[in-house]
């Protein structure tokens, strides 16, 4: 089973993010979950991904990626 960054690197690297949403878990958000565009997304490392909203830079585990849907609306990855 693909893991959540390989789903979100495989996006990135054949059709691009732009489009897509990757929900994480955020404490404080309602619901608790937040939906980021994935033009946000800044750069797929090993332990975590990184994303840039209103100039600060914020790095997310991705045991803390809820879901990750592509350009055309589909639920590429989900969490158990």
């Amino acid at each position: 089973m693909p893991t959540a960054r390989d789903v979100i690197n495989k996006l990135k690297w054949s059709r691009g993010l732009e489009g897509c949403l990757v929900l994480i878990r955020h404490r404080g958000a309602p619901g608790d979950v937040k939906a980021l565009r994935g033009e946000l997304v800044k750069d797929v490392g090993k332990h975590y991904l990184t994303y840039v909203e209103d100039g600060r830079e914020t790095y997310i585990p991705y045991h803390r990626v809820l879901e990750v849907v592509d350009a055309e609306g589909r639920v590429v990855f989900r969490r158990r």
